[in-house]
């Protein structure tokens, strides 16, 4: 009886042993599959982005929006790195592409002291969703993600292009006042409209003042 009882307690305490290693084995999948992030690839994801801005899981959103940093098509994280290179970069571009495109615009906020630092930075550094309406936010996002940093610049070119007449007729006080309103009185179709059919920019343009830009760096 007693060579039996010891039977059936080593029997008892090998299953134990197994369930225990079996439920630790599966604890620590379970929590390595809630720790480790999916994997970032560094080329911008082809995800609608009002997707991600309006409903999208958080972790997928989070997630997404990790690649955008780290991509180089949009390279969002050198916006923010010390120094605000990212930033001054798109300043800088942005002012060639305005005065390429809309000249006489560039001509007389140039005139009147007004540079991009003074109005566009807000646009460009959150790339238009501190202020902007949504929808124009969500369709500029869907092509920034899968284009890059050209349909942005296109885009702020656009909302100065809609308000031509009333921005030349303006001096230096009003005008500040008036392109800090914009984001607010701005129609979207239009202003969309006008990015797709009268700003056109090149490649080649980008690159051209991207380089530009770093030359500067150097002096």
């Amino acid at each position: 009886a007693q060579q039996q009882q010891q039977q059936q307690l080593s029997s008892t305490t090998t299953t134990t042993t197994t369930t225990t290693k079996k439920a630790a084995a599966a604890d620590k999948k379970k929590k390595k599959a809630q720790t480790t992030p999916p994997a970032i690839s560094t080329t911008t994801p082809k995800k609608d982005a009002s997707v991600s801005l309006d409903g999208s899981p958080e972790e997928e959103a989070f997630w997404l929006f990790v690649a955008a940093l780290k991509s180089p098509r949009t390279s969002l994280r050198d916006l923010y790195r010390p120094g605000m290179v990212g930033s001054r970069r798109a300043l800088f571009v942005y002012d060639k592409l305005l005065k390429d495109a809309a000249p006489s615009i560039h001509a007389h906020l140039d005139h009147q002291g007004v540079i991009p630092d003074m109005y566009a930075t807000h646009w460009l550094v959150t790339v238009f969703t501190a202020q902007f309406p949504f929808a124009l936010v969500a369709r500029v996002w869907d092509v920034f993600l899968a284009e890059g940093w050209k349909p942005v610049f296109k885009t702020a070119i656009a909302v100065l292009l809609t308000f031509d007449a009333q921005i030349k007729a303006k001096p230096f006080e009003q005008l500040l006042t008036f392109l800090k309103e914009l984001p607010d009185i701005l129609d979207v179709d239009k202003v969309l409209h006008v990015a797709d059919t009268k700003v056109h920019l090149t490649s080649d343009q980008l690159k051209k003042h991207e380089l530009a830009f770093m030359k500067t760096l150097q002096e």
